[in-house]
């Protein structure tokens, strides 16, 4: 019996070191292919990322032992996946791989990981960083550009009813070139721009405010705690805080 064991266990694929700090039921996912019958993929945890999103914990993982880096997002929250998906189908929003959903456990989202820069290459910043390394207002072309892309967004949404209920600037990803600077198409017009962070997303009215938030996050909403999001709010909300990035 010992001599089967120990042969059993070396033909068993080797397990990944343990990981401190990272959770370990969610070791498969199922792709969001369309395709009933996909199998899941196996999810390798490899470190948490700080933040400050409440009813939110975020991570950096691998899947099937690539070396390909993805984002993570478990959340006890409702997850607006038609949205997340529509944006994305657009180039306005990462690509979400899948999902994992576990009895008495938050759900995970797989989500395309959108790399920050470093002074080698260029990456993804949020819109309120990228405003507060400038040590003043944006450039005509850039900010242009940027109500360019921002107006695109708010375009689909409503086009097919959509609201995404927190499009805060911290939600919106630039992406920059190693020197910081916007990274513009070859036509020198348009930019990368993805919207992140899909918790109130969903159907015009068929989504609420949360009762409970930052009273800083609240006078910036429309609508009060517990009451429908709806088509209208979203582009009301970047109208308030746009002009300060004039």
């Amino acid at each position: 019996m010992l001599i089967y064991f120990i042969h059993s266990s070396l033909l068993r694929k080797p397990h990944q070191p343990l990981v401190a700090g990272v959770p370990r039921i969610y070791s498969t996912f199922l792709p969001l292919s369309g395709e009933k019958s996909e199998k899941e993929l196996e999810l390798t945890f490899r470190k948490r990322i700080p933040h400050d999103i409440p009813r939110s914990l975020l991570f950096l993982a691998s899947v099937d032992n690539s070396d390909t880096l993805w984002f993570v997002k478990l959340t006890n929250s409702e997850y607006g996946i038609t949205v997340h998906q529509k944006l994305a189908a657009n180039g306005l929003a990462p690509q979400l791989y899948g999902f994992k959903h576990l009895k008495g456990a938050p759900a995970a989202y797989v989500i395309e990981y959108l790399t920050p820069p470093s002074p080698q290459t260029g990456g993804w910043m949020t819109l309120y960083n990228f405003a507060c390394n400038l040590r003043g207002p944006l450039a005509r072309r850039d900010k242009d550009a940027i109500w360019r892309a921002l107006d695109r967004v708010l375009t689909v949404l409503e086009g097919d009813m959509f609201v995404h209920g927190d499009l805060r600037s911290n939600h919106v990803m630039l992406k920059v070139e190693e020197n910081g600077r916007l990274e513009f198409s070859p036509s020198g017009q348009d930019i990368n721009m993805r919207i992140v962070d899909f918790d109130l997303a969903g159907g015009s009215g068929q989504v609420c405010y949360p009762l409970h938030c930052n009273v800083s996050i609240l006078l910036s909403r429309p609508g009060g705690p517990g009451t429908p999001i709806v088509v209208g709010h979203d582009r009301t909300v970047v109208n308030t805080w746009w002009p300060s990035f004039s």
